[in-house]
């Protein structure tokens, strides 16, 4: 086949066999990871990334091609940042002029890097991405890999190079294992959204009410923060509309995500500020949303020039 980069698996052992288990979690943590860097760094990218050759004889090596005409453009934050450069540099070896117009070599390299590397150097690598954890998954799965090889009855030892240099011996597969899940709480998100009150609670009890988003067909369940809204709803300052008619509120959303393993996992939704409710302007809504957040909600811890106006 044109356009393909080969990744060479190759298993040391004195017998040529592994079981259905092994052979299929190989080749589905190479998918799982590359399909994950794939949706990263590259736009518009074909589901139909990876093909596998047939063993050569003699050996238990397994080759995997990566189908270089599927790979789009490459996003800037690689190239382009600090960061990135670091990431590419740390992983592959390479500088990251080094795969210009390299689409297919790049991802090859970068999964090389992450299946060969320990996972205590990935997660420096990991931790130095702008706080995008883009490692994440790549780290699950390989520890997953790598668990299931170290309890292998065949499998002596690891390569990713064709003529199996640099081995990674049985003994060493523990390096390359991170235990348990990763949890990160990220930073929370504010915006500012128009939303219809579709479920409320009209007692002094708290808990969350149902929205529905205005420009999407998307409901939350969000409790509502503001308490002076909530003081002058209680007390028939902000009348629901009856009928068949919508209730809308203009409210500053404040969003809370849980990634587990490099997936979204929990979302949860508070009402910070409404601004607006129905025709009644409650509030302004802030003409400088950043300042204020960092002011008002501690988004982000302020400085000594928060309170210098630029010119």
């Amino acid at each position: 086949m044109e356009n393909i980069q080969v990744l060479n698996i190759y298993l040391g052992q004195e017998e040529h066999h592994i079981t259905l288990e092994e052979m299929s979690r190989i080749i589905q943590a190479v998918n799982t990871i590359g399909d994950s860097l794939t949706k990263t760094f590259f736009i518009n990218t074909s589901k139909n990334i990876f093909v596998v050759y047939p063993y050569e004889s003699g050996s238990f090596k397994i080759k995997m091609g990566i189908a270089v005409s599927v790979l789009v453009t490459v996003i800037s934050w690689l190239s382009e940042s600090d960061s990135g450069k670091s990431f590419v540099k740390g992983l592959t070896g390479n500088e990251t002029p080094y795969y210009a117009e390299k689409a297919g070599e790049l991802l090859r390299d970068v999964i090389k890097g992450i299946l060969e590397k320990k996972v205590d150097t990935l997660e420096i690598i990991n931790n130095n991405t702008d706080n995008k954890y883009i490692l994440d998954k790549s780290i699950k799965e390989k520890s997953e890999l790598y668990t299931l090889m170290s309890k292998s009855k065949t499998i002596k030892s690891i390569s990713f190079n064709a003529d199996n240099k640099n081995a990674i011996e049985k003994k060493d597969f523990y390096a390359h294992i991170r235990k348990g899940d990763i949890i990160r709480q990220l930073e929370p998100e504010y915006e500012i959204y128009d939303l219809i009150i579709l479920k409320s609670i009209n007692t002094r009890e708290q808990g969350k009410w149902t929205f529905g988003l205005v420009h999407n067909d998307k409901n939350i369940k969000a409790e509502i923060l503001d308490g002076d809204f909530i003081s002058g709803f209680l007390s028939g300052q902000y009348p629901l509309k009856e009928g068949n008619q919508d209730d809308v509120i203009k409210a500053l959303v404040r969003m809370e995500t849980t990634m587990k393993n490099g997936s979204r996992e929990n979302e949860r939704y508070f009402i910070q500020e409404i601004f607006n409710f129905n025709e009644n302007k409650i509030k302004d809504i802030p003409e400088k949303l950043e300042k204020y957040l960092r002011i008002k909600c501690h988004y982000k811890e302020p400085t000594l020039f928060d309170n210098i106006e630029r010119s």
